[in-house]
């Protein structure tokens, strides 16, 4: 697998909640990366400002960025939203990362595109079925790295999330709405 800096290079990132915002701003700040994004919920301006980001179609995210990133929740929409049709659009120098739920790609179709060498690569922390089967193909390709779905877990932020899962919880019992939780009714409050 050859490796390639991300200055100047487009960043697709699917969903611009919390953690979507966090890549941007990182790749963005960071490593001088040109970020894109797609949301089937509006953004506010003021957020998609902070990256600064640009709002595309998710077809036009597929074609045009370098790297595209997956953070998006898993619903009904979302629910295998990036399969053979979505891995076609993509450029063959270009790397898929998933970061949010497994079921969001269709792991068979990229199978066969990595296999085909459709794309250039996968970073994969979550998978339909976890744990993943160790004899899944994706454990023997060059071109993917796979994570048994922790990226985000290390001792240093342990204190952290029991702060953050308490401070939630004390919120719901006072009525209010908890931090983290990614929907239209907090977006529209959080907003006014």
């Amino acid at each position: 697998m050859s490796y390639s800096e991300l200055y100047n290079k487009t960043v697709g990132i699917v969903g611009l909640g919390n953690i979507g915002r966090w890549v941007g701003k990182i790749v963005r700040n960071g490593f001088g990366a040109k970020v894109v994004y797609y949301d089937r919920v509006e953004i506010p301006l003021t957020i998609s400002e902070l990256i600064p980001a640009r709002a595309v179609s998710l077809e036009e995210l597929l074609r045009v960025s370098d790297v595209v990133c997956l953070c998006v929740p898993l619903n009904a929409e979302s629910d295998k939203m990036i399969g053979k049709p979505q891995l076609d659009l993509m450029k063959r120098s270009s790397v898929l990362i998933n970061i949010c739920r497994g079921e969001v790609i269709d792991e068979d179709a990229l199978t066969a595109c990595l296999r085909e060498g459709c794309i250039a690569g996968a970073g994969l922390d979550v998978f339909t079925k976890e744990p993943l089967d160790g004899r899944s193909e994706l454990l023997t390709m060059e071109h993917v790295v796979c994570t048994p779905h922790m990226a985000g877990v290390g001792w240093e932020n342990v204190e952290r999330r029991i702060v953050s899962v308490w401070s939630n919880i004390e919120a719901t019992l006072r009525g209010d709405v908890p931090s983290g939780v990614v929907t239209a009714t907090k977006r529209a409050k959080q907003f006014e």
